[in-house]
C-alpha cells in the first residue's frame, strides 16, 4: 500500500510539473511571439521614419533643382537676346563697312582721274 501510494503521489506530481511546464512553454512562446510582433512594428516604424526622411530630403533637392534651372533658363534667355543684338549690331557694322570700302573705292577712282 504505501509504495502505491507514494507511487500515485508522485505520478500526479510529475503530471502537474509536466502540465505546468507546457502552460509556461506556451506562455514564454506567446511573448516570444509578441516581443518579435512588437519589434517588427518597431523596424516598420523606423524604416517609415527613415524613408519619409529620405522623401523630404529628395522633395528639397527636387525644389533647389527647379529654382536653379529656372535661374539657368532665364540666363539663356538674357544671353540669347544680347546675341540677337549683337547679331544685328555686327550686321550693322558690316552693311557700314561695305558703304565705307564703296565709299573709299570711289574716291580712290576720283582721286586717280584728277592726277
Amino acid at each position: 500500500g504505501i509504495m502505491a501510494v507514494c507511487g500515485t503521489e508522485f505520478f500526479d506530481k510529475v503530471g502537474r510539473l509536466q502540465r505546468k511546464m507546457h502552460e509556461n512553454e506556451r506562455k514564454r512562446l506567446d511573448l516570444e511571439k509578441r516581443l518579435f510582433e512588437t519589434s517588427d512594428q518597431r523596424l516598420s516604424k523606423l524604416k517609415q521614419i527613415k524613408l519619409k526622411s529620405y522623401l523630404r530630403d529628395i522633395c528639397e533637392r527636387e525644389k533647389k533643382a527647379l529654382l536653379r534651372n529656372r535661374e539657368i533658363q532665364k540666363d539663356f534667355v538674357r544671353v540669347k537676346a544680347h546675341i540677337s543684338a549683337l547679331s544685328a549690331n555686327t550686321d550693322k557694322l558690316q552693311q557700314m563697312k561695305r558703304e565705307f570700302e564703296k565709299e573709299i573705292e570711289r574716291r580712290m577712282a576720283a582721286w586717280k582721274n584728277q592726277m
